[in-house]
C-alpha cells in the first residue's frame, strides 16, 4: 500500500488493469503478450511490436 501512495503522490501515477495496458500499448503500436505475477500484486508486463 505505502507504494501505492508513493506513485499516486509522487509521480501523478495510477494502478492499471490489463485492458488499460492494452489500450495504452496499442496506442504505442505495441501488443500485450503476457502478464506474470512476481510477487502478490505486483505484476511483470511483456510487449512486442503489434503486427
Amino acid at each position: 500500500m505505502e507504494g501505492d501512495l508513493n506513485m499516486l503522490v509522487w509521480s501523478g501515477g495510477r494502478e492499471r488493469t490489463e485492458d488499460d495496458f492494452r489500450a495504452l500499448l496499442g496506442a504505442a503500436g505495441l501488443s500485450l503478450t503476457t502478464t506474470t505475477e512476481v510477487v502478490p500484486g505486483y505484476h511483470l508486463v511483456e510487449a512486442e511490436p503489434a503486427p
